[in-house]
């Protein structure tokens, strides 16, 4: 609603301030004038007042835009939190979560994401925000863990149970145990998984199916890793530009997944210079490539994904490229690991083939580093735990991914070669323009010679070499991998043998121990229970076993050999065993089948009296809220008496009636006196409260009328403010724009006689040069000329002596 009252001056002020800043900030950033922007909303800003809080707010809004457009992140968050203190508003959080997420701060951008989700529950912004808030958390979870988790994925490593077999408890832990075996002179043994040697050389048909697979997968073939790729100015250049084009892609108007650099377009930047390099590197130049560049905390890795064409839908058949590869840029975060998998549709869970990864190559962060691999494969990266120097420093894990695609790969309006000179529409200038490379700086870095350095891996095939854990989505749950001073290490290039570890004992003591426990079904899991190494856990394929083999191998000591064996009851059969011993005991005696059956009775009865107490409460409820009603009838027809028929002594009597029908203790008779006394009054003004309806509404219909008419004449009025202004700021336009050209031509000018004055002085110098010349060349002459003479005299002077 308008006010009728006129506003005062300082209110004029302020919204005349903030509507020139609303207005002058889209302008002067649409020309790509930056720098202007700030300075208008820091003039508004001084202007306005502490009072003027949702100015105020949209100013510190408008100046957290400009600093965004201009990639100075501290400021965007700066500002925005002054928004935020003045007037919240939902844009302001994307703009926080994306800071908190860029320093690490991760529960701050999960609150961020929360109260997106609390202010626009159905809107763009709070679906977005769950969507990257479960994003986020699924990237999280990608982390290395120091706990081996042999013991849960063996089984399925080793192919000996099918997934779909195995129990959503996972599989036997420690507490879970069923053998203590103490044994002299053992060594340390590691989780492993017994397989019978006749079974190993039966394989079922679905991994006769997947045996194609994994003879085309070879870590050491397949995947590929090249130390010092660059020159130093082309790696420099990478390292100054990849975060810029990272925000440019998160934040141009396109919302681009990716880059595209097609065949036959030429580069303009450091990281297209660098693909058209690792293209000859790869030895495959008919390729288009897709790239883009990424920024982050070394505490943040990527969950295991394939990577699909970023334009395309699943009506495309979900196209994978025919090579991915990760260019890294910095030496600190985790590695890049690449599973034998392949995706069924779109890589769901469940859809892998094979369904279990049996190898992997992990490749570590290290500077100039380039890790290509089969664009089909699955892979992801895996956050470790960095030191302190490297959580102080506040280094990124910067990195280059590539695709390269075939030629005939479908093409869409945003496969193109992007612009990263502006923001268009909204800003004509980008940070990324100074990356624009021009054309001597292009051939520069197109010359600079490669270095490359093919690197070797180093295989891991045993569970003592892979004793941590990276989460996994899916039925496996956990993946083994090794610890992070692997990663460290000057090489950082492995293989990750997992169906090899699974399969083969640790050992000879494991392998003697399986075949000890061959004849009672074999081992299933087993495990270290001290530090000592001297008591062993472990589990038998069947269950039913154990006692048996307690049995037998618990026997008086023999060419001094200690073998003690005890059987330890597992949490499920001793909750099988606890309801054997209570049914037991019930079924005893007669007495006592009487006394569950009296307590039976008694719990029976409980819960009846119970049932009828809330059936009471029930109706108590229903009596009050009928009461309310009843006297709510009765103050309406008292006001209608009251304020239309203007019966005062008939309306004090019905709120007197309403005032008795609201107690509780009123008698039956007497409620249905008073209840008939409001019943008759309602009668009777049955016909009347239409009429007074209408009449209300007539009213209403008015007042809503006179407002329109004035908000009609107040909107028009401002329309005629603003052509005036329009019309103003044209003409002020206009007078600039003649005063700028007027100033170009006295600045051509004024170069033109400068350059005039420079070639008049040139000439002169080379005159001056020219006669200082000849005169040196005359006195060199005649210095000749005198010696010459002088000779001549000597050797006369010496003709006559003699």
């Amino acid at each position: 609603m308008f006010d009728t009252l006129a506003p005062s001056d300082s209110s004029t002020k302020r919204q005349r301030t903030s509507r020139t800043c609303h207005d002058a900030v889209p302008q002067l950033l649409a020309k790509g004038q930056v720098e202007a922007a700030k300075s208008v909303c820091r003039k508004a800003l001084e202007e306005f007042d502490s009072a003027a809080k949702p100015s105020m707010a949209d100013v510190w809004y408008s100046l957290g835009l400009v600093h965004d457009i201009a990639h100075e992140h501290e400021e965007v968050e700066r500002c925005m939190r002054k928004a935020l203190s003045y007037h919240e508003r939902p844009e302001i959080w994307p703009y926080l979560a994306d800071y908190a997420t860029r320093i690490g701060d991760f529960d701050a951008a999960f609150l961020c994401f929360e109260r997106m989700q609390q202010l626009v529950p159905t809107g763009l912004l709070g679906i977005q925000a769950a969507s990257d808030a479960k994003l986020l958390a699924r990237t999280l979870r990608c982390s290395l863990v120091k706990r081996s988790c042999w013991l849960d994925v063996a089984e399925e490593l080793s192919g000996a149970r099918a997934l779909e077999e195995r129990s959503h408890t996972h599989a036997w832990r420690v507490q879970d145990s069923q053998w203590q075996w103490r044994g002299e002179g053992r060594s340390r043994q590691e989780p492993c998984q017994r397989s019978n040697p006749e079974e190993e050389q039966v394989s079922t048909e679905s991994e006769k199916k997947e045996e194609s697979l994994n003879r085309t997968f070879s870590s050491s073939v397949t995947c590929q890793v090249w130390d010092n790729v660059f020159g130093p100015e082309l790696l420099l250049a990478l390292q100054k530009s990849v975060d810029d084009f990272a925000v440019w892609r998160a934040k141009s108007p396109q919302r681009l997944l990716g880059f595209w650099l097609p065949t036959n377009a030429e580069p303009q930047t450091a990281p297209e210079v660098a693909g058209r390099k690792l293209q000859d590197l790869l030895g495959r130049n008919d390729l288009d490539i897709e790239w883009w560049c990424r920024t982050q905390v070394p505490s943040l890795g990527a969950h295991f994904h394939y990577d699909t064409h970023p334009f395309l839908d699943e009506a495309h058949g979900h196209l994978r490229p025919e090579f991915s590869s990760v260019l890294f840029l910095s030496d600190v975060g985790g590695p890049t690991v690449v599973l034998n998998q392949q995706a069924r549709g779109s890589g769901s869970i469940g859809s892998h083939v094979p369904e279990v990864p049996h190898h992997g190559s992990a490749v570590a962060s290290r500077s100039n580093r380039w890790f290509a691999f089969p664009g089909t494969l699955r892979h992801g990266a895996v956050s470790l735990t960095n030191s302190r120097d490297e959580v102080r420093s506040g280094a990124k894990r910067t990195v280059i991914l590539y695709n390269f695609w075939p030629k005939n790969t479908p093409k869409t309006a945003e496969c193109v070669q992007p612009d990263f000179s502006d923001y268009l529409p909204f800003c004509a200038w980008a940070p990324t323009a100074r990356h624009i490379l021009c054309d001597c700086c292009l051939k520069q870095l197109q010359r600079e010679p490669m270095n490359a350095e093919k690197m070797a891996s180093v295989d891991l095939t045993k569970p003592s070499e892979m004793d941590h854990s990276v989460p996994m989505e899916g039925a496996l749950g956990f993946l083994p991998m090794p610890c992070s001073d692997v990663f460290k290490t000057d090489r950082g290039f492995v293989n990750l043998h997992w169906r090899t570890a699974a399969k083969l004992p640790s050992d000879w003591s494991a392998l003697q121990l399986q075949m000890l426990f061959t004849p009672y079904g074999g081992v299933q899991a087993m495990q270290f229970a001290d530090e000592g190494e001297r008591i062993l856990r472990v589990r038998l394929e069947d269950l039913a076993q154990h006692s048996v083999a307690a049995a037998h191998f618990q026997q008086s000591p023999s060419n001094g050999i200690v073998l003690q064996c005890e059987h330890f009851l597992g949490p499920k059969e001793q909750e099988l065993l606890a309801a054997a011993a209570e049914a037991i005991a019930c079924s005893k005696t007669p007495a006592e089948r009487r006394r569950k059956e009296e307590e039976a009775e008694r719990q029976r009865q409980r819960l009846a009296a119970i049932e009828e107490a809330e059936q009471q409460r029930q109706a108590a409820i229903l009596a009050v809220r009928r009461s309310l009603w009843e006297a709510a009838n009765a103050d309406f027809a008292a006001a209608v008496l009251i304020e239309v028929e203007k019966d005062v002594e008939r309306g004090k009597r019905l709120q007197a009636a309403a005032e008795s029908l609201r107690d509780p203790t009123l008698s039956k008779q007497r409620r249905r006196m008073m209840l008939a006394l409001v019943e008759a009054e309602r009668k009777r003004h049955g016909p009347m409260i239409p009429r007074m309806e209408r009449q209300a509404m007539a009213a209403a219909d008015a007042d809503s009328d006179a407002w329109q008419q004035y908000v009609i004449q107040a909107e028009r009025q401002y329309l005629k403010l603003i052509k005036e202004a329009e019309e103003m700021e044209t003409r002020a336009m206009a007078r600039a724009e003649k005063e700028t050209r007027r100033a170009e031509q006295a600045r051509l000018d004024f170069e033109r006689r400068r350059r005039h004055r420079e070639e008049k002085m040139r000439d002169a110098e080379r005159g001056a040069m020219k006669r200082a010349d000849e005169e040196s060349r005359f006195v060199e002459a005649a210095i000749a000329l005198a010696e010459e003479r002088a000779r001549e005299e000597f050797e006369s002077l010496g003709l006559h002596r003699i």
